[in-house]
């Protein structure tokens, strides 16, 4: 049987009886509250004997719990060549630990061309942000705005990743119909 006192962290178990030549083991679950290694002792003695005894467990690295969630929403369905679609790209950790340098990137796929939002490249048509910490549980959010130069249904891909967890996510946007835009002029002459 085991009871914990919140005010000394300790936890102890009371064992009534171990047999000579015989041994106890006793266990407790914790839930790491920080990142590094951690070390815990544990303390052991008896009415027949007084003094204390002591063993260390092995280190134990904690990592970093980072969970980075991704929408991409465009603030309209339907377009013509030539209109702009403004994306609101918001990046939540839904991790237990800080994300720290999180990396945000969209490749601008053939049908759009770059207006604003990030920082561009024109060579590999990357779209780059870089936020230096989402607290855990929470969000931010970037914004790219981009022309639309070709008809059909167009979506593209955001991705992210950060220090904590370089294996990258990504959301694609909804589609977004772009119907040609089509200028008649007429005249009549006589």
């Amino acid at each position: 049987r085991s009871s914990y006192n919140p005010d000394t962290r300790n936890v102890t178990w009371t064992i009534t009886k171990i047999e000579a030549g015989s041994s106890v083991s006793v266990e407790v679950n914790v839930t790491a509250q920080s990142v590094g290694k951690i070390n815990n002792t544990a303390f052991a003695n008896s009415k027949e004997n007084g003094t204390v005894v002591n063993g260390t467990s092995d280190n134990v690295t904690v990592g970093p719990n980072v969970e980075l969630e991704l929408s991409k929403v465009a603030n309209v369905t339907e377009v013509i060549v030539g209109d702009s679609i403004e994306y609101t790209i918001t990046v939540k950790n839904n991790g237990l630990s800080d994300a720290t340098g999180v990396s945000v990137w969209d490749v601008l796929p053939a049908g759009f061309t770059y207006v604003s939002g990030g920082s561009y490249d024109e060579a590999s048509r990357n779209i780059t942000w870089t936020i230096d910490l989402i607290g855990a549980g929470q969000s931010e959010v970037v914004k790219l705005v981009v022309n639309v130069t070709a008809v059909g249904k167009l979506n593209n891909t955001v991705f992210a990743n950060s220090e904590e967890n370089k294996t990258p996510v990504n959301r694609t946007s909804d589609n977004v119909t772009v119907g040609p835009n089509v200028e008649l002029e007429l005249s009549k002459v006589a």
